[in-house]
């Protein structure tokens, strides 16, 4: 919760390369957000925000960048980056209305899974002139390889052949991205820039992935990898985060 400081929510959060903030403030007191953008935070992605509740479009620049505003209406109010594909949230509390309450009500939130990462024989990302490659497939039994290896910071191209009849299997889900992908038979491609790890899995969330983000191919310890997706805690989002991002542009894919 925001400080408050001679009439003011005072807020700081820092910029991530790949993801926004999620603040919380209270409805009708005015609002003064910093966000610290450390040196490399920015890229051409996240550089300019955009707040459409509020009327807010503002490009960061290195260190600290300041958005005020007044909230005006309780509820979440989720904004986005000018393309759309990174996210960040702003919850707006009624008077006397708490942070825990508003949170169980939030109907973007996910719920876990139950589902355990079988994280197999992981498949590291081939290195091409200035692109990396991936190949996986989706069969009626789960995704093979579920487990991806890719470089930091390297355009990769992702190709997912569909071999699957089964209905839950037509789409695939990037909550990362706040994207779905609907599979058609045979080849289908994602084209990311790898920042961060992130999971992915099957419409009805019965098959999960995951594609873990290293800085050196050469340099990964399979084993350490492995069991770190297995403990990885798997998530049900509703339809409610992905359609909401659907609906002020979606994904950059």
């Amino acid at each position: 919760m925001p400080v408050i400081e001679g009439g003011v929510q005072v807020v700081d959060s820092t910029l991530s390369p790949s993801r926004y903030p999620a603040i919380t403030v209270r409805r009708d007191i005015p609002v003064r957000w910093t966000i610290s953008a450390p040196a490399g935070s920015i890229n051409g992605c996240n550089n300019r925000m955009i707040i459409r509740e509020y009327g807010i479009e503002h490009r960061f620049t290195p260190g600290d960048n300041v958005i005020e505003f007044v909230p005006k209406r309780a509820g979440r109010f989720s904004y986005s980056c000018w393309m759309g594909m990174i996210r960040g949230s702003i919850t707006v509390l009624e008077e006397g209305e708490s942070a825990a309450a508003a949170a169980n009500s939030d109907p973007y939130k996910p719920s876990p899974a139950g589902v355990t990462i079988a994280a197999g024989r992981p498949l590291l990302a081939m290195q091409e002139d200035g692109y990396q490659t991936l190949r996986t497939v989706l069969r009626d039994d789960g995704i093979e390889p579920a487990l991806l290896v890719v470089r930091r910071g390297v355009p990769a191209i992702w190709t997912i052949t569909n071999d699957s009849r089964e209905p839950g299997n037509a789409r695939l889900l990037f909550p990362a991205f706040y994207a779905r992908l609907d599979m058609g038979q045979g080849e289908n491609f994602v084209r990311f820039i790898p920042t961060d790890d992130f999971d992915f899995s099957t419409a009805d969330n019965v098959f999960y992935g995951y594609v873990k983000v290293v800085d050196d191919l050469n340099a990964v310890d399979l084993a350490a990898i492995g069991a770190e997706v297995e403990a990885h805690e798997t998530l049900v989002y509703p339809d409610a985060y992905f359609e909401d991002a659907a609906a002020s542009g979606g994904c950059c894919r």
